[in-house]
């Protein structure tokens, strides 16, 4: 999703990768490996934890899967934020050229009930965003 009023001149080389330390947000970590250095040369792994008692094993998380992404050759650095994600993706939207993150698909009231933190964030950054859909199970 690539907003009007988003600079032409954006290289798409740094990215901002929302994870939230499940199975599902990790749907778009295959889309990062495929960008490895054509564009993306370095990404900014956040994960953000309600409570700053969750900041250790959410850092833990990130560096097994900065681990992972370095082997493709990328610059990785991981933020671990306390708060309500859709602010604190938005902050952090502006550091970069790209933000890519995975969401459920839901619609109607799925959505209402569950709300949709990848419908938020494009409303509201001006970067353009890569939303990776994420694989439904068959036996769901």
């Amino acid at each position: 999703v690539v907003r009007r009023s988003s600079h032409a001149e954006s290289k798409l080389e740094h990215a901002l990768i929302t994870l939230d330390g499940s199975g599902l947000s990790e749907g778009a970590l295959p889309m990062v490996h495929d960008l490895a250095g054509k564009p993306l040369k370095q990404v900014t792994l956040l994960r953000v934890v309600a409570a700053a008692s969750d900041r250790g094993p959410a850092a833990t998380y990130l560096d097994g899967v900065a681990a992972r992404l370095a082997t493709d050759g990328l610059q990785v650095q991981t933020r671990v934020e306390v708060g309500w994600p859709q602010e604190i993706i938005e902050k952090a939207a502006n550091d970069v050229d790209l933000v890519i993150l995975c969401t459920h698909g839901r619609g109607g009231l799925e959505r209402l009930r569950h709300g949709s933190v990848a419908e938020h964030v494009v409303r509201e950054i001006e970067q353009p965003a890569l939303i990776v859909r994420a694989k439904q199970e068959e036996n769901a």
